[in-house]
């Protein structure tokens, strides 16, 4: 990637000079499909930096758009340039070949922005070289060198002129196209006593002396041919060590890049497997995380709960590891593990286990338990047995009496400026469920600081945006309540698919947050329910907003970057596939917090110099694979032959579990539903190309309606059920279904997804949201105890 200075200070005849500079930098790589790839970036004022034209293997389209480059003449914002030539680089660039940027500027970043931080990031990408070219009096030689790769005095090029500039050019090409790097170590692992003899492939090799340096210990090693040569390793410290080893095939003039690597008594496939003991152990040990559970490697086979990264990627005999749980790299709370003879959640070993709410919303899945009304306990009970309920419903009929205290009016976070950066680009779709509440869909949508609410008759309100731990402030510049502030309790749950939020908003102009959820509900306004997609190669909601709707509003400052979420280089990797192609990061099903409770994105993990940003991620953590909703060992039974199937997290049970459900007699559906679901649900359809709008799912003991908001009725039958299965019978014929729930502070919440009629049930909701022809509802209703006490209510 060329990313070429176009401020006001070149003027036109040192323009000139640039695109020759440019041109004759594109004439002497090999462009072509299988060989080199330019891409150009032009930076000037941060609103017309721009990028050129993207990566291409067309020598005439690359020399071409380089002569019809249009002088920018503005500003010079470096930090803008860097970032958009890596962001080509992540979205277009191939794996597995070198990486290089040649940035060439005048002076210095003058709108603010941080080139050294961005240079640091387009650095730590997988085989990347940063190189720089200054020219004139007005460059700041110091920042610019440690903005480069290394060594510095073949990466960093200066010229006192635009005249000047075209004699750098030999220079730069010979140091930036020769190169010695590895591509192959065979074996990458061996004992702790050392003596392994290790064949390295690579290319670049020159015909001089070969020398192998582990550490700061270098000796000679042997050439095998021109373009492999050996070494022998040292001892090593401890078992699991990974050390980074580099040649010179000059006799020590130029070594490799860090790319080498060797780890002493490899277990299990993985570099930290051997600090399985416990979990504080596991992370006193560089790039290694603790996750709750045993990780699955990508065989199948189940590794240990001690996971994590070579310093500089995969290597000959690691496997991909997948956390399903909570993967921690630096404290080791403990959890809470089910106890399925009461269904009750304990304290479980530290670093172990899932949180109180999660571990209560699960426990008991797939069984029977009846309530001890002495002991106010839910206990086992045999299949077939009177009486006795999914545990879900004997919890909620078998509780003492709520005597916890009140919720805390405000949080102790302080108020941060601009959205959460989870927050940032999603799209969310919700229902107002206080008393007397609107009916119909609401939509809201996150920017970097401005959020935007569609009401469902199509007004709204464009909103500056701050927050406070995970509470939000809005203060809307436009609607009923402009200029107003809005504070926002706000509870995170997850079902299915979905992210389950629910808002309790205080009066406009009130500085604090309400006391409670249930402060809100009987209120006529205040408390929504929202849900967003967490995988949008699956399920992707859109933002339809309303023609009339006014976008008016200032930008407010950004906060300056002093958390943790700011600092860790994995952050900015926002995709899946970017984020796992870098060698120590690994991307959550769910955003990433750190510990000083900053928020992140889905993507983190260890800093090259193992400088921790200590994070947790509560979902599924993949070292590799962007399949990581998918891990293996979970399944579901497939009723057709009743054998287990593998299936996603979230959408099925331990093999174990499986085998003991999966027989004739547990599918044979009862004329009931289950007591969980009975109640009237308020809800919206979620499948691909969805309608927008509120929908109403009726459900008695025997029967269901569902309809939209206009009293169309969708599905109207008699309800029976199965261990894992809702059915609806009617005159059209039987309409099987999946449904998960989960309970949020007022409501409980539902994804139910039927397959088509007479067919079978959606294995998973990711296969109900993607088919038009299945009914994929989000349900969400009020809690039987608030309903009682006229908090909440659906009628």
């Amino acid at each position: 990637m060329l990313v070429l200075d176009g401020s006001q200070s070149l003027r036109m005849d040192g323009w000139e000079k640039v695109k020759q500079f440019a041109t004759t930098i594109a004439d002497s790589f090999a462009i072509g499909p299988g060989q080199v790839r330019v891409g150009l970036v032009q930076f000037s004022s941060r609103e017309l930096t721009k990028l050129e034209f993207g990566l291409s293997s067309n020598p005439s389209y690359v020399k071409t758009s380089i002569t019809k480059m249009e002088y920018q003449n503005s500003r010079t914002d470096i930090t803008k340039g860097l970032r958009l030539a890596r962001e080509e680089l992540e979205t277009n660039g191939r794996r597995g070949v070198k990486r290089i940027v040649i940035m060439m500027t005048d002076g210095e970043d003058n709108e603010m922005g941080n080139p050294e931080e961005e240079a640091a990031r387009v650095k730590a990408m997988k085989n990347t070289e940063l190189y720089i070219v200054g020219v004139g009096k007005y460059v700041n030689p110091s920042s610019l060198k440690h903005m480069v790769s290394s060594p510095v005095d073949q990466h960093y090029f200066f010229a006192q002129d635009f005249t000047a500039l075209l004699s750098l050019i030999d220079n730069l090409v010979t140091y930036s196209c020769s190169f010695i790097d590895c591509s192959k170590v065979s074996p990458n692992h061996g004992p702790l006593v050392g003596g392994t003899v290790i064949k390295i492939g690579g290319e670049g090799f020159s015909d001089g002396p070969v020398l192998c340096r582990f550490g700061n210990k270098t000796f000679p090693g042997e050439r095998i041919d021109e373009d492999h040569v050996s070494c022998v390793s040292t001892p090593g410290e401890a078992s699991g060590q990974t050390v980074v080893f580099e040649v010179s095939t000059d006799g020590g003039k130029k070594f490799t890049s860090s790319f080498c690597q060797f780890t002493y008594e490899i277990e299990n496939g993985d570099p930290c497997s051997a600090w399985d003991e416990s979990c504080d152990f596991c992370l006193e040990h560089s790039y290694c995380g603790f996750c709750s559970n045993k990780v699955t490697l990508e065989d199948g086979s189940l590794g240990s709960q001690c996971a994590g990264f070579y310093r500089d990627g995969k290597n000959e005999g690691e496997q991909d590891f997948v956390c399903v749980g909570t993967y921690h790299t630096e404290d080791c709370p403990a959890g809470y593990e089910c106890s399925l003879n009461n269904a009750t959640c304990e304290l479980a070993a530290p670093g172990t286990g899932s949180e109180k709410e999660e571990c209560d919303a699960g426990c008991g899945l797939g069984h029977i338990y009846k309530c001890n009304d002495d002991l106010h306990v839910c206990e086992l009970c045999e299949n077939g047995t009177p009486g006795c309920v999914d545990h879900v419903s004997c919890k909620k009929g078998c509780l003492l009496p709520d005597s916890s205290s009140p919720e805390p009016s405000q949080p102790p976070s302080p108020v941060e400026e601009g959205v959460p950066k989870e927050l940032v680009g999603t799209i969310w779709r919700g229902l107002q469920i206080n008393q007397k509440p609107v009916k119909g869909e609401f939509q809201m949508k996150f920017s970097s600081d401005i959020v935007q609410v569609v009401d469902p008759d199509g007004s709204g309100y464009i909103a500056n945006v701050s927050y406070s731990g995970q509470h939000l402030i809005f203060l809307p510049s436009n609607g009923f309540d402009a200029g107003k502030v809005i504070y926002v309790k706000r509870d995170q749950r997850f079902v299915g698919e979905f992210e389950v939020d629910t808002f309790a908003n205080n009066v406009p102009g009130v500085s604090k947050f309400a006391k409670s959820f249930d402060s809100r509900m009987s209120k006529s306004f205040g408390v929504e329910v929202w849900i967003r997609c967490l995988l949008p190669r699956t399920c992707s909601f859109r933002f339809e907003e309303h023609p009339t709707q006014p976008l008016p509003f200032v930008r407010r400052s950004i906060s300056s970057g002093d958390k943790l979420a700011d600092h860790d280089i994995c952050s900015v990797f926002t995709t899946c596939d970017s984020c796992v192609e870098q060698p120590t990061c690994g991307y959550c099903s769910t955003p990433v917090k750190y510990n000083d409770g900053s928020i992140g994105t889905n993507c983190g993990g260890f800093n090259l110099d193992d400088s921790k940003r200590p994070f947790v991620c509560k979902g599924t953590y993949s070292s590799n694979s962007c399949d990581a909703s998918v891990p293996p060992q979970v399944y579901y039974c497939d009723d057709s032959f009743y054998g287990c199937v593998e299936t996603i997290a979230g959408n099925g049970t331990t093999y174990e579990t499986c085998q003991n459900e999966c027989n004739e007699d547990n599918f044979q559906p009862v004329p009931v539903t289950p007591p969980a679901l009975q109640g009237k649900w308020r809800g919206l359809l979620v499948q691909a190309n969805y309608t927008l709008g509120e929908y109403i799912a009726d459900f008695s003991a025997t029967e269901v309606v569902i309809s939209d908001n206009a009293n169309n009725v969708i599905i109207r039958g008699s309800v029976s059920s199965t261990v894992r299965e809702v059915w609806i019978t009617n005159l059209n014929g039987v309409y099987r279904g999946i449904w998960q729930i989960v309970y949020g502070p007022e409501t409980g919440n539902v994804q139910i997804a039927f397959g088509s009629v007479n067919g079978r049930a959606p294995s998973s909701f990711r296969q109900a949201s993607q088919n038009e022809r299945d009914i994929s509802l989000f349900l969400t209703s009020c809690l039987a105890q608030k309903y009682s006490q006229g908090i909440c209510s659906f009628d």
